[in-house]
């Protein structure tokens, strides 16, 4: 079998470093027998140090379906005296997924855990394996309310990771979109746009939480329009307004201008009143939102002059994945005229 054939991932010379050196070492980057490894590492679970049991369990859910066979000993790890452990050991087994169908009985046991970021692990995992929502959503959903709000961004990090079978978590996402914490925002505004359509109710929510104090929650609550219902006329109006967003993180504000942008360029002839928002973006001093407002008028194919003198403009650019783009949005638009 060829060294680096999928059933070789794992740490290289396994046996040739010492215990702290192997633990350590990113799985990702080596390669031998994943049995001998998934051995090595259950291990490593049942060593004195803490540290090394997490980092162990850490390491197994870094190969996925291909630690099945440390099911049981992970399994065990979720009774594991240090909570980060316990912790790791139920990431450990959602990574598997059904595979570890065996371990879900000691999942549901975790989920009253005293620790509420390991309950949290424990649901998602529990989700992962059995592929039902409850009793993981309503878990998730009670520790949106934690005081913690390390816990809270947690929990609504978890629901994002559920995605569309999450919905009945969207009353208690859109409180969460209010959270005196940004980063719990911006994880509900995430999760709701990963919960797709079944969060439209969510629309307005997400509309006033595009205009947070936050560019990360302005980031992720325009993307999250966009999933839901870009076609909206509500939402259109918001992406609109995206498109002049500004921070003084530029480099994250360029992304919410760009995410709207693009959101906007599949909206077809449907994003024709973007036009001007999207003509003034070409000249963005980043050059990835220019790029991407170029596209966006190509595809809603608009022929006035104006836009006309702007792509001639672009393609004249120094740039030549500016020019690429600003002759491919001409070609559409002068053959969407010709029809």
């Amino acid at each position: 079998m060829h060294l680096f054939s999928p059933t070789f991932l794992g740490l290289v010379a396994l046996y040739a470093v010492g215990r702290e050196q192997i633990i350590a070492m990113p799985v990702r980057w080596v390669a031998i027998d994943s049995t001998r490894l998934v051995e090595e590492l259950i291990t490593h679970l049942h060593d004195a140090d803490p540290v090394t049991r997490e980092r162990a369990a850490r390491q197994l859910s870094q190969l996925g379906a291909s630690a099945k066979g440390a099911t049981s000993a992970l399994a065990g790890s979720l009774k594991d005296r240090v909570a980060g452990v316990r912790a790791a050991a139920a990431t450990a087994l959602g990574s598997i997924g059904p595979a570890a169908h065996t371990a879900a009985v000691e999942l549901k046991r975790t989920l009253k855990d005293r620790n509420p970021c390991v309950r949290i692990e424990a649901a998602l995992a529990l989700y992962l394996i059995e592929l039902r929502p409850e009793p993981s959503v309503g878990l998730l959903v009670e520790s949106l309310t934690n005081t913690d709000f390390l816990v809270r961004r947690q929990a609504a990090g978890a629901l994002s990771s559920i995605g569309p079978p999450a919905s009945p978590a969207v009353k208690a996402l859109r409180k969460a979109l209010k959270d005196d914490s940004r980063s719990v925002r911006r994880e509900a505004a995430e999760a709701l746009g990963n919960i797709g359509q079944g969060a439209s109710i969510a629309i307005p929510d997400l509309i006033a939480a595009s205009r947070d104090e936050s560019v990360f929650v302005r980031w992720e609550s325009v993307a999250a329009l966009s999933r839901i219902n870009p076609k909206s006329k509500e939402v259109l109006v918001a992406l609109i307004v995206a498109l002049a967003d500004a921070d003084m993180n530029d480099a994250i504000s360029a992304c919410v201008r760009r995410t709207a942008a693009q959101s906007i360029g599949k909206l077809g002839q449907r994003g024709k009143p973007a036009i001007p928002g999207l003509l003034r973006l070409v000249a963005d001093k980043d050059r990835e939102a220019s790029i991407s407002a170029i596209g966006a008028i190509g595809d809603i194919g608009h022929d006035a002059d104006e836009v006309l003198l702007v792509l001639r403009k672009a393609i004249r650019s120094e740039d030549q994945e500016l020019r690429q783009a600003a002759a491919k949005a001409l070609m559409k638009v002068t053959s969407k005229k010709k029809r």
